[in-house]
């Protein structure tokens, strides 16, 4: 029993593995608010490389998500938007790097030079108040926003080419999501849907955008905070058990054995990681930070990569084993930190 180079238990062809992160690094200013410094992360030759350019806003609560070349952070925490629009920070804090400020959507199109064309852009937000952070989907070239609390139920795709937002069939009036999951949806290429969690009743709906539809997917499933969704499973870290990861199949609606094909190294049990990536080829990828308190401008970024097969004689077992683990240095010393492929 191995891990073979082909999913036994997928009919989609193994994708390519994406190899570099795009980091959004949380700072704070004398003035109360915070900005985003970012960096470039390559997996192939360790190189950190930093991004000049920043985005000002009093609160990380927002989104990443691609269409193509662009990437866009999107929400921002309601009574914050216009608090800090007037004040300019000094060129001491963001080291003379340029940045607008964050208004709910902004863009920066990788595809463009550093030659004064490139660089943080505002892009229109949703015209109503949102007194809820949304879940923030890209999908199929488009952005899908939604949103379900107290009497708040809203839905709108952002169309990248029209530059403008729309109206879309609202979540169901069924429960709420929990503004404090990083993931509240993602993306179900297979199936061209996206899957949104409603952590009040345990239950996660999809979404269709070919015909503008909701359809209750799963009952009784409670959505974990740290995970993603490759190869037709819900995969996610459970630190506190021996096996590290848990495995739901949605199709089969079957929990997966997890099985790890070697001991995992002392220094990944040793961290407790927030967020998990897939890259693409059956390779999961684990990050944390931590401060360097002896030093003014040093962040570690810990990676912990895993490759995992469904296994060729028992197709209920999902095979993990763990690669050596990485650790990246920045320089800046920062609160928070969000990872983003590119």
């Amino acid at each position: 029993m191995g891990i073979e180079e082909r999913s036994s238990g997928s009919s989609i062809s193994p994708d390519v593995e994406k190899d570099k992160l795009l980091l959004q690094v949380a700072r704070r200013v004398e003035l109360g608010f915070e900005f985003g410094e970012f960096f470039f992360l390559d997996f192939r030759t360790g190189e950190v490389s930093d991004c000049p350019y920043v985005l000002f806003a009093d609160k990380g609560w927002n989104s990443m998500v691609a269409v193509g070349s662009v990437i866009y952070v999107v929400g921002i925490w309601e009574r914050d938007k216009t608090r800090w629009c007037n004040i300019e920070p000094p060129n001491s804090v963001t080291n003379n790097k340029k940045g607008i400020y964050h208004k709910g959507m902004s863009f920066l199109d990788l595809s463009q030079g550093d030659d004064g064309e490139r660089g943080w852009k505002e892009a229109p937000y949703v015209s109503y108040r949102l007194p809820y952070i949304p879940a923030v989907v890209a999908f199929g070239g488009k952005i899908y926003l939604f949103q379900c609390g107290d009497k708040s139920e809203a839905a709108e795709v952002f169309d990248p080419i029209s530059n403008k937002w729309e109206k879309l069939l609202p979540p169901p009036q069924v429960g709420f999501f929990d503004i404090y999951k990083d993931r509240c949806g993602v993306v179900d290429d297979e199936n061209k849907r996206i899957l949104i969690p409603f952590h009040s009743i345990k239950s996660v709906f999809a979404y269709y955008p070919s015909n503008n539809r909701w359809e209750l997917v799963l009952e009784s499933f409670s959505w974990p905070s740290v995970l993603v969704f490759a190869q037709g499973m819900i995969l996610f870290y459970l630190p506190q058990i021996p096996k590290m990861f848990g495995a739901y199949h949605v199709a089969t609606k079957q929990w997966l054995n997890v099985v790890l094909t070697s001991e995992v190294p002392d220094d990944v049990w040793r961290c407790e990681f927030d967020a998990m990536l897939y890259l693409g080829n059956g390779i999961l990828c684990l990050a944390t930070y931590s401060i360097d308190f002896d030093k003014v401008r040093t962040t570690y970024v810990y990676i912990a990569k895993f490759k995992f097969e469904r296994a060729s004689d028992s197709p209920g077992d999902l095979l993990v084993m763990p690669l050596p683990p990485q650790t990246y240095t920045l320089p800046t010393r920062c609160f928070g930190v969000k990872y983003f492929l590119v």
